[in-house]
């Protein structure tokens, strides 16, 4: 099942040296390739004002009250947009889904794949 998730790696191939630290005749090697899936490889920079504006937005939508009415109730108590602009209904909901949307996604889980195990002797 295809989740829309680029595959990300540090490594992108694993050779054994010639001589890993002394390696002597008929060393054994066991070599795993790993197929790990993670939303949270990356993480947005979320200020703490942007939380705290989220925070309050959210918990006055869980009241009961409209955007428009969050928008004059920020408004009237001098919070500003990120931007500095007076807030209107429109940017409520735009911060509101935007990081709830954001939460969804860097919550997600995948099951970790392990794939071509090979036993290799030197």
């Amino acid at each position: 099942m295809d989740l829309g998730v680029e595959t990300y790696s540090t490594v992108s191939e694993r050779e054994i040296p010639d001589d890993p630290h002394g390696a002597r005749d008929n060393d054994i090697y066991l070599v795993v390739d790993i197929k790990y899936k993670s939303a949270n490889l990356w993480q947005s920079t979320y200020s703490e004002t942007q939380q705290m504006l989220f925070d309050l937005i959210c918990n006055k939508y869980d009241e009961g009250m409209s955007y428009n009415a969050i928008a004059d109730w920020l408004n009237a108590k001098g919070y500003k947009t990120p931007r500095g602009n007076k807030f209107m209904g429109t940017h409520t909901h735009s911060i509101r889904t935007k990081k709830l949307k954001s939460i969804e996604r860097f919550s997600r889980t995948f099951k970790p794949e392990i794939t071509d195990i090979a036993v290799q002797v030197l």
